[in-house]
């Protein structure tokens, strides 16, 4: 909730300091109500501010949702920029450290880059979403060795970042042991380009 003053009002915040708390409540209500649920209301209640307050730093709810979801995918990429940075490591290799640094990544945000790479995201996200996937397509054709351009190896690869993905979920929940998430982690990566 907003924290108030003694006199009753709301303390100021500087507008980046204002961004990253209404920021933050989207989360909150992303976390608790799923994509969907993420609403002008449903955040100026999480935030305890003013529809008003909200309208100046997010003019509709698009805006909002790209900032929050753009802000999100910002530590999601940076978390894995140092991992294709040498190309010398086998496909395998590289799979399993990707995996062990998607399961660093808080659920919400795996969920998240699930939700945009399966395509079941609001409307208003699909550039984002051809943004993600450009990323993670371009991450692995840097390292690649392979001529062969084709949309196929494209689609593979976003496969592939959803099984990580996924299995990071089920290593979560406790539904699969490390042993067989590597194996099939080693498996997925064999169906990359080299």
């Amino acid at each position: 909730m907003e924290q108030t003053g003694s006199s009753g009002k709301r303390s100021y915040l500087r507008p980046a300091e204002r961004r990253r708390q209404l920021l933050e409540a989207a989360g909150a209500v992303v976390e608790r109500d799923g994509l969907y649920g993420l609403t002008m209301v449903a955040v100026t209640a999480e935030a305890g501010v003013s529809r008003r307050l909200l309208y100046n730093h997010f003019p509709d709810l698009a805006t909002l949702v790209r900032a929050y979801v753009g802000d999100r995918l910002v530590v999601f990429m940076h978390d894995t920029d140092d991992l294709f940075s040498t190309a010398e490591q086998s496909r395998v290799d590289l799979a399993r450290a990707l995996f062990t640094r998607i399961r660093s990544i808080p659920a919400a945000d795996r969920l998240l880059v699930r939700t945009l790479l399966a395509g079941a995201a609001p409307p208003e996200l699909a550039e984002i979403r051809q943004l993600v996937e450009n990323g993670i397509q371009q991450r692995w054709r840097q390292i690649s060795t392979t001529t062969d351009d084709g949309p196929s190896i494209d689609q593979r690869v976003i496969v592939v970042a959803q099984v990580a993905l996924t299995l990071a979920d089920y290593l979560d929940r406790d539904e699969i042991t490390a042993a067989h998430a590597d194996q099939m982690v080693v498996e997925a990566a064999n169906m990359l380009p080299k």
